[in-house]
């Protein structure tokens, strides 16, 4: 990602080149189909491209048309946000995603009724308000910021989850 972002304008044309937007976008669908979002390296991966992704279609106009138009990236968006039980990484990656998608505005005037359609809805990210999936959510973020030793030793059940407020 820090390459996309970061990089000189003609590195980003050669990503743009080779299509790379596409096959990320093809490798995230195929995670979200294969039902492995419990896999922490699945997790990772799918956080990874949409921090890759990103930046790739902020720069590049013609990159976000084609993630929004032809790949249907706002589908997979939406879609991660109203899984019952996500990645605190991927839940993160997805909603920078979509505001920047929407923060431009020739597609905020395109899609954001489908948006606002698709995740009326979004009621169930409230429950992560110190509400019953805070503690699931709480310890799926352990996994990616402990000692996987300590985890693995440590009964997932009896983990110790703050209030919200003392976070």
């Amino acid at each position: 990602g820090n390459l996309v972002e970061h990089g000189p304008d003609h590195v980003m044309d050669k990503f743009v080149v080779a299509s790379t937007h596409v096959r990320v976008i093809s490798r995230a669908t195929r995670i979200m189909e294969g039902g492995r979002l419990t896999d922490p390296m699945e997790c990772t991966t799918l956080a990874t491209i949409f921090n890759f992704i990103t930046p790739m279609m902020q720069r590049n106009q013609n990159v976000l048309r084609d993630c929004c138009e032809s790949f249907h990236i706002l589908d997979l968006l939406c879609s991660i946000m109203m899984q019952h039980s996500i990645d605190p990484l991927i839940l993160r990656s997805a909603c920078l995603s979509l505001t920047m998608i929407l923060q431009d505005t020739e597609m905020y005037f395109k899609y954001a009724g489908k948006v606002i359609d698709d995740l009326q809805l979004l009621v169930p990210l409230l429950e992560f308000l110190n509400g019953a999936r805070f503690r699931d959510l709480y310890k799926r973020a352990l996994r990616h910021g402990a000692d996987q030793k300590m985890l693995v030793e440590i009964d997932a059940d009896n983990i110790e989850v703050p209030p919200l407020t003392h976070l």
